[in-house]
């Protein structure tokens, strides 16, 4: 409740000179319900204005923390897919600018999607990152590793407090609505 109150004012800016790439930042908790179901977040800007996000329970309980990973990048991906087609039906090229950086703190996730040697651990959800990996093959999508405490996309999935939270607002461009100069 604190936190609601010490926020109310707080709103999504949004800079009119920032023109630039799209870009998606994905992460996931492992096994933090009753069920065992892990949460996705994902954040996508455009030159730095955030455009789309998301939280959901994942559908399927994740064997591993490099499992639930890997279904928030494709959570990402997918979403990734449909802005670049709204952006082509825009007539937008400059926000249409190859590759597209989808930013993770997992190197477990990135290590499965890049490597072309399926390992037997992770043949239970081969298709699953098998599509990611088309697009990183294609030049479409390349992974950048972000540490946690960096990663914009941690707030959907977990308790973020003090310096990380503010870095995160500042990132998103939230904050008070009446010190716009400040963000």
């Amino acid at each position: 409740m604190r936190y609601l109150k010490g926020t109310k004012s707080f709103g999504i800016h949004y800079a009119r000179s920032r023109v630039g790439k799209l870009k998606g930042t994905a992460d996931a908790s492992w096994s933090v319900t009753a069920d065992a179901k892990s949460f996705s977040g994902y954040v996508v800007q455009l030159g730095g204005n955030l455009v789309t996000w998301k939280c959901k329970k994942q559908d399927v309980v994740a064997m591993s923390s490099c499992e639930a990973e890997t279904l928030a990048i494709v959570s990402l991906v997918k979403e990734l897919k449909w802005l670049q087609g709204l952006i082509a039906e825009l007539k937008e090229p400059d926000c249409l600018q190859y590759p597209v950086k989808l930013y993770t703190d997992s190197q477990s996730a990135m290590g499965v999607i890049t490597n072309s040697n399926t390992h037997y651990r992770t043949k239970h959800f081969r298709r699953t990152f098998a599509f990611v990996r088309d697009e990183v093959e294609r030049g479409n999508i390349v992974l950048e590793y972000v540490a946690s405490e960096c990663n914009v996309a941690d707030a959907l999935t977990k308790n973020v407090h003090g310096p990380q939270l503010s870095s995160t607002l500042r990132e998103l461009y939230i904050g008070p609505m009446n010190e716009r100069s400040g963000i």
